[in-house]
């Protein structure tokens, strides 16, 4: 049987195998060893993998969405090897990802797919389009010359403050970005775990903050794999934008991965975040990929 649930061992072909699909995705060190091992004492989480001669050419995931403040929504992700496209592999992947949320009573299911492929084989299985996602890239030994910081601002790793004293800039700004508007956990106690807890990948020490009269009024929250780095947030408090401080954070944030070795640096935005984006083509992002986000309900089948 081609078919069978997902084991520790799997970690380095996984990873493999997703870095070959999605190389412009940077999880963070160890994701998919701790994303196994979760599945071995956690239930709801479940992984499947779809082998042919013994090598992995599919994986399909899911796993509560601990992020969302909404009860039993989940997460998923599928992806199957181009060269073992059309063959059913998604399809057989997605019927056991569609038993297992049923039996534990998922009332919602959020994918990111990839390209117009992804996107059809979701909505022909019952999926509702959302928000769409832009992936880009830039070369780190190419940034712009350094903005100018205002006097009254300071630029801080944010290795070197105390997370209560992040957590206020990061529940405001989450909340306002394009596509999170609402349903997003940003509890201090998801904060940590999230977007601080470096034993999750997180690297405060290139991570970098805007601190003004004492008070951290804007942030950029970065993890890294090998040479590359991925931003997650970059943000300003409401009564301070319009200074440039986002442009200081992302570009202080990515001239210190460059000095620490990192090669590029990749990142997400909806193509409604405007302002963002007009940043990240001050600093030479260039589109890598695009997705668009799929929920199922209770109500639909996967």
């Amino acid at each position: 049987m081609p078919l069978r649930a997902t084991v520790v061992a799997d970690a380095d072909e996984l990873g493999a195998l997703f870095a070959l699909v999605r190389p412009y995705i940077v999880l963070p060190p160890g994701a998919t060893q701790r994303g196994l091992e979760r599945a071995a004492t956690d239930e709801r989480v479940r992984g499947w993998v779809y082998e042919q001669d013994g090598v992995i050419v599919g994986w399909g995931r899911v796993t509560p969405a601990d992020f969302r403040t909404q009860a039993d929504a989940y997460q998923g992700m599928l992806i199957v090897h181009p060269d073992h496209l059309g063959q059913g592999i998604g399809r057989a992947l997605a019927d056991l990802m569609q038993e297992h949320l049923h039996a534990h009573g998922a009332k919602r299911l959020d994918v990111l797919t990839e390209g117009p492929g992804g996107l059809a084989f979701a909505v022909a299985r019952g999926g509702v389009p959302g928000e769409a996602a832009r992936v880009a890239s830039v070369r780190l030994d190419e940034l712009p010359a350094a903005p100018d910081v205002p006097a009254e601002v300071t630029v801080r790793r944010l290795s070197e403050l105390e997370p209560q004293d992040v957590h206020p800039v990061y529940a405001e700004t989450v909340l306002q970005i394009p596509g999170f508007e609402e349903g997003y956990d940003v509890s201090y106690d998801a904060f940590l775990a999230n977007a601080w807890d470096p034993a999750r990948g997180n690297q405060l020490e290139l991570g970098a903050a805007a601190v003004v009269a004492g008070k951290v009024v804007g942030v950029s929250l970065v993890h890294r794999a090998d040479d590359r780095l991925w931003t997650n947030l970059t943000a300003t408090s409401a009564s301070y934008r319009g200074r440039g401080l986002a442009k200081i954070l992302k570009w202080s944030s990515l001239s210190w991965a460059a000095e620490a070795g990192c090669r590029v640096g990749f990142t997400q935005n909806s193509p409604r975040n405007a302002p963002m984006l007009a940043v990240n083509e001050w600093l030479g992002y260039r589109e890598a990929a695009t997705g668009t986000a799929v929920t199922w309900s209770v109500e639909s089948d996967l």
